[in-house]
């Protein structure tokens, strides 16, 4: 009988390893796309800061990186 049950408890062993990973494995992904996320806003944020300190000194943005920031472009 210990054969059994240490089958027994090896079997419940993976199969809760198993369900573990399934989990875990949706929650990799949410915490990988949120830090893709979170770049892009840095990103964002440095671009905006550019342009920021180009208009304090007087000097007119760029039409590209404008419109980047601005996320629109500007049809005319």
């Amino acid at each position: 009988m210990a054969n059994f049950s240490s089958q027994l408890k090896a079997e419940i062993s993976r199969i809760a390893r198993k369900e573990i990973r399934a989990e875990t494995q949706a929650l990799k992904k949410a915490s990988a796309q949120y830090r893709t996320d979170i770049a892009a806003l840095r990103r964002r944020i440095a671009e905006q800061d550019r342009v920021i300190a180009r208009l304090r000194k007087g000097k007119p943005p760029l039409a590209v990186g404008l419109s980047h920031v601005c996320g629109r472009i500007a049809h005319r």
